[in-house]
Parts: structure tokens; C-alpha cells; sequence
């Protein structure tokens, strides 16, 4: 039916006298039109798409015809069809005025159809210019995150493991599900407890996180036993969830010879969040069955990829306990520690030798780079420079100073340290000086990939070695390890 004529008020001959190689339809008194040799309506959607124009043959096909056009406006919301009056023309001079008018309506067509595809294009390029300013705009913003050191996961959701109460049993072969609460956007890393390490050996956990309305896996990981011991177990995400919330659903299922015990922390109301077991194609009922698994949530910016890959790779920040754990190479000095409350590393400078935190084997078999953010808690003092420093573990070096002698007698820690930078595979920053109050970055690429663990010291000294350390409250934070250079 593509290029279409309604014709409304034909004579009987119209179809002889008028041929114009399209096809012919007709329209009645109440507007509606037919094929030219049936009764069946035909819609006016596809009119709209398909028709070229409409014809008045006599007054009263005029008056049918602007009863067609009424409608169609107003059941379409639509421009009508070209309506072409041929009541007071000649026949013989019929067919050329239609042939002339509908030339005209094409030409007519197809400069609007230019004139809109040059629109089109010139949206599309300033579509595209936005799409790339937005981009630069969130890259940026990343950046200004990351410079901030805001760029950290959140606790949104903790449930701690119940004390002194039995666990719950995960069977070989047996399938738990456990719905997640809360909402789902921005969920970065799923916490489980593992009550106690699961005896045998060569089993698997494979979970699997679902999105229940939309029928999707979202993420899946699979745990070899070895690697499972007592306490929290993290499940991290390559990217954090979106900003569409779904209901999320945990599904593990336990391959080892001997069960797999996880702790729950509470009892639910209401069904839909309590643990699920299955054993073969039916659930079971148990003891069970009223409790949610202890479980952790945490959460990121919503569909922006976290500091660190869940396989290791990429980027991994230092978490907490190896900052605590530090050891302080100067005993002496006393104001070297950690400071949960900012969750920085202090390392504060020695007058007239070298200050130094080690922190053992926190740098990974494939790192390339080893970054950290530095500043001075205090707004006044003299400027201190911070340097950091990796080498191998057989190599790692004792703290200055004889705590044992009767008599303490303090030892300078930078001949030592400075041996230790001279030896094979060893590898230290630049230093840079900041003032009181300034923040900054040290970077450092190693030569090659570290092939095994390796120490990382954290170094600090006074700019001028001459002046106390009055004030000198030097912090390191946001220690990163990369395994791709920039």
C-alpha cells in the first residue's frame, strides 16, 4: 500500500479515467477509508505513513474528505494528508493538477527531510561535544576525588556474627541462598564469616550474586578451600553496582568433602530475608531457617571501578592493619606510630639522621609502582622531606638503638638504612620537601616487576638536618600499589 491515493466521492469510472500507478482507496461519508475492491478499514496509522494525498471529486467527496482530515488530526495529533479539491476542474485537466500537486508535496518532503538530517547532524555534534566535555567533567572529578583521598570504600551495612551460637552447616553439594539488604546501588564488596577453616581438601565455594527482577548474575567467584580460613571473607566487584536499585541475592554452593561452616548474625521476621538451604532439589527444612548469614556491605561510587580489582590485579590500596602494623626503625623516638583517627602513618623526622616506618611484605609479587600521599599535620614547623623506599625481605633491617644495654646509647638509623638502598634490588623515591601544611604524592617505578614480596619504607627528614623536629608531624596515607605504570 506504499504511495497511496484516497479518493473520496469516486464515480464509477474513476479508476479507468484517472491511472497514476498507485494504488486507490476509498473514503466514505464518516471519513473512514477502504481498499478501492473491499469493505476492510483500512488504519489510519498506516495512512500516515503510507498515503500521498487525498482527492475530492465532487462537493460532497470535499466534505468527506475534510471529515477524513478532522479525524485524522484529531485521533493522530497529526498533520492530515494533502487534500487536492478536483469538484470544480476539468477531467481531462484532473490528472495533471494531481500529478502536478503531489510532485510539489515530494519536493516539498524531501527539503524538509535535508533541512532535518542537517539539524540532526548539527545536534549530533554538539551531542558529541557535550558527551565529551562530560567525559573530561568526570574525569576530573575523579581525579579531584582521588587527590582528596576520598576515594574510599564505605561500611555501609555490618552484621556481626552472633556470639557462643551454633553456625550454619553448608553440606557438600548443598546450595544456600541469602537475599542482601538494603539497597543495592553503589554495593562495592560483600563480607561472609567463615566460622571455623573447613577440614579436607580440594573443595570449592562458588557464589554467585543475582539480581532477582531483572534475572541476572552480576558477579560470580569462585573460592578454592585453601584459601578459605576463619573470619571475614571479602567479595569484591570489578565495578560498583549502578544506580538502578534491584533486589540482590547471594547463592553458594560448597564442593568439599567435609561442610563448610559460615556464621549468621541475626533472626528475621520476615522469610524473604532468611537464609535458603538446599539439599538436591528441595529445601530443608531446619533450625536454621529464621536467621540471615553475618555479612559485611560495602560501598563506592555507583558504577565507577574501586581502588583495586577482585583478582589482585591493577590497583590496590593498603588496607588499615598494615599501616597499624608498621614498625618503627627508630625505638627512640616515640611519635612514629599510627593514628587511627586520621588513618595516616606518622613517621616523624629525626634532628640529624634519617626517620623510618617498615612495613614487611607489603609489596606484592608484580608491582610496578608504589604511590603515597604525604603532608604535615601541623600548619607550622620547618619543611620535611618524604621519600619511600622498596627492597627485598632477606635483606630487611633491624631497628637503631640497643634497648637491651644497661646504658641506651641512640644509633643513627641512615648508615644502615642507606646500606640497605645500596644493595641488590633495593630501590628508592626522590625526595620531596613540603612545607607545613601542603600535601603531595611520591611515585615510585620500579625497574621490574617485584618477582616476590617485598619491604616498603616509609622515610622522613628534616630539609635542613640542622634544625629540631619541633612540629614536625610528617603523615603518610593512601600507600598504593600498581601493577601497570602510568
Amino acid at each position: 500500500m506504499e504511495n497511496a491515493i484516497v479518493i473520496a466521492d469516486p464515480g464509477d469510472d474513476f479508476a479507468q479515467v484517472f491511472d497514476f500507478g498507485y494504488p486507490l482507496l476509498r473514503c466514505d461519508t464518516q471519513g473512514r477509508v477502504t481498499d478501492w475492491h473491499s469493505v476492510s478499514e483500512v488504519p489510519l496509522s498506516d495512512l500516515q505513513q503510507n498515503a500521498l494525498c487525498i482527492l475530492a471529486a465532487s462537493p460532497d467527496g470535499l466534505r468527506q474528505a475534510e471529515t477524513f482530515c478532522a479525524r485524522f488530526v484529531t485521533e493522530l495529533g497529526a498533520e492530515p494528508l494533502l487534500l487536492i479539491d478536483l469538484s470544480d476542474t476539468h477531467p481531462d485537466q484532473r490528472q495533471a493538477k494531481v500529478l502536478s500537486q503531489i510532485v510539489d508535496l515530494l519536493l516539498r518532503e524531501r527539503l524538509r527531510t535535508a533541512q532535518r538530517q542537517v539539524e540532526l547532524l548539527r545536534d549530533l555534534a554538539h551531542l558529541r561535544a557535550d558527551f565529551e566535555e562530560l567525559s573530561n567533567a568526570f574525569g576530573l572529578l575523579e581525579g579531584f576525588v582521588q587527590e582528596a583521598e576520598l576515594d574510599h570504600r564505605q561500611l555501609r551495612r555490618d552484621l556481626a556474627p552472633a556470639s557462643n551460637t551454633k553456625p550454619v552447616t553448608l553440606p557438600a553439594g548443598a546450595v544456600l541462598h541469602q537475599r542482601l539488604p538494603g539497597e543495592s546501588s553503589g554495593i562495592s564488596d560483600i563480607g561472609l564469616h567463615v566460622a571455623r577453616t573447613p577440614a579436607g581438601s580440594g573443595g570449592q565455594l562458588l557464589i554467585g550474586l543475582h539480581a532477582l527482577e531483572k534475572g541476572e548474575t552480576l558477579a560470580e567467584w569462585s573460592i578454592d578451600q585453601g584459601d578459605l580460613s576463619a573470619g571475614w571473607l571479602r567479595l569484591p566487584l570489578e565495578v560498583a553496582l549502578g544506580p538502578d536499585n534491584t533486589t540482590l541475592q547471594l547463592r553458594l554452593e560448597w564442593t568439599g568433602t567435609a561442610p563448610l561452616e559460615l556464621d549468621w548474625s541475626l533472626r528475621h521476621p520476615d522469610p524473604r530475608y532468611c537464609l535458603q538451604l538446599h539439599e538436591g532439589s528441595e529445601a530443608k527444612p531446619s533450625e536454621t531457617e529464621d536467621r540471615v548469614l553475618a555479612l559485611q556491605l560495602w560501598t563506592y561510587i555507583p558504577g565507577c571501578t574501586p581502588p583495586h580489582s577482585s583478582d589482585g590485579a591493577g590497583v590496590k590500596v593498603l588496607a588499615e592493619a598494615a599501616l597499624r602494623a608498621a614498625r618503627n626503625l627508630n625505638p627512640d623516638n616515640t611519635d612514629t606510630k599510627y593514628l587511627e583517627e586520621q588513618n595516616v602513618l606518622q613517621v616523624h623526622p629525626v634532628q640529624g639522621d634519617l626517620a623510618a616506618a617498615l612495613l614487611c611484605d607489603a609489596v606484592g609479587a608484580g608491582v610496578n609502582e608504589v604511590t603515597a600521599s604525604i603532608h604535615s599535620l601541623s600548619e607550622q614547623g620547618a619543611d620535611i622531606e618524604y621519600a619511600i623506599a622498596v627492597a627485598p625481605t632477606a635483606a630487611r633491617i633491624d631497628p637503631a638503638g640497643n634497648k637491651r644495654a644497661f646504658i641506651r646509647r641512640r644509633s643513627a638509623l641512615a648508615p644502615a638504612l642507606n646500606s640497605l638502598l645500596d644493595s641488590p634490588g633495593a630501590q628508592k623515591s626522590e625526595w620531596y620537601r613540603l612545607s607545613a601544611g601542603q600535601r603531595g604524592h611520591i611515585h615510585l617505578l620500579l625497574q621490574e616487576p617485584a618477582g616476590s614480596a617485598m619491604d616498603l619504607y616509609l622515610i622522613t627528614r628534616m630539609a635542613d638536618h640542622q634544625l629540631p623536629p619541633s612540629w614536625a608531624w610528617a603523615a603518610f596515607s593512601s600507600v598504593t600499589l600498581c601493577r601497570d605504570r602510568f
